[in-house]
């Protein structure tokens, strides 16, 4: 596995392993607390999987239909869904993975700015890992 997915990876992690020593106390104990977490993790992974790429696709490809003056040709989002999948899986997964961990605490509009800004960095830290690598 490449590096930059093992460092996306990392943050999901952490922050389960905060959520369950800041909740142990509240929830009655870390089991109980490791589970709920899990269930939100999975839900806010397999949400983020489904839905991220598509969105981000659709606000790519409408940026540049702006951007062009005119409607692109619509069949050419289902061209480029092909690469958004394989490409932003990861990023998609662990940002809902973060979130779904970091669900007690975040909610309304700040869930969304951190989720977006969360989402925009996993993607590019594993561009920028590539291209620290290829120097």
């Amino acid at each position: 596995m490449p590096t930059g997915y093992v460092l996306v990876l990392i943050f999901p992690v952490l922050a389960a392993v905060f959520r369950i020593w800041a909740s142990a106390s509240v929830d009655g104990s870390a089991r109980i607390s490791a589970w709920d977490c899990a269930v939100d993790q999975f839900k806010g992974g397999a949400l983020f999987l489904a839905l991220g790429p598509l969105v981000g696709t659709l606000a790519a490809f409408l940026a540049v239909s702006l951007k062009a003056g005119t409607v692109l040709n619509p069949l050419a989002v289902l061209f480029l869904l092909l690469f958004a999948y394989p490409m932003g899986a990861i990023p998609a997964m662990a940002t809902g993975a973060l979130m779904g961990a970091l669900k007690p605490w975040l909610w309304g509009w700040r869930a969304l700015v951190l989720s977006s800004a969360m989402g925009r960095c996993f993607h590019r830290f594993r561009h920028l890992l590539r291209a620290v690598r290829a120097d």
